[in-house]
């Protein structure tokens, strides 16, 4: 079965985390090739979390993603993806 979005090729900005990063996830299942950009090559450190609770630095670190770790997550599922960083803006 042909997958929708075969031989396509979709930019999401933002995609190192929360609604950019479920976007580019749901359009590799699509069949799209992706190029996941962001700002930072970090979401969040262990290191920002050093003056946090137990619990709250669990959470802090549990949230933490980034570009390259949207990439992977399409990579081991079987899709394609590259990253770039930078502001889309300029």
């Amino acid at each position: 079965m042909k997958r929708p979005l075969e031989g396509r090729v979709a930019i999401v900005t933002g995609a190192g985390q929360g609604v950019g990063k479920g976007i580019a996830i749901v359009l590799a299942r699509g069949g799209a090739k992706l190029v996941i950009n962001d700002l930072k090559r970090e979401a969040g450190r262990a290191e920002d979390a050093a003056n946090l609770g137990a619990t709250d630095r669990e959470k802090f670190i549990a949230l933490e993603s980034d570009a390259e770790t949207t990439a992977r997550q399409i990579i081991d599922a079987g899709g394609e993806a590259v990253v770039c960083y930078g502001d889309v803006s300029d």
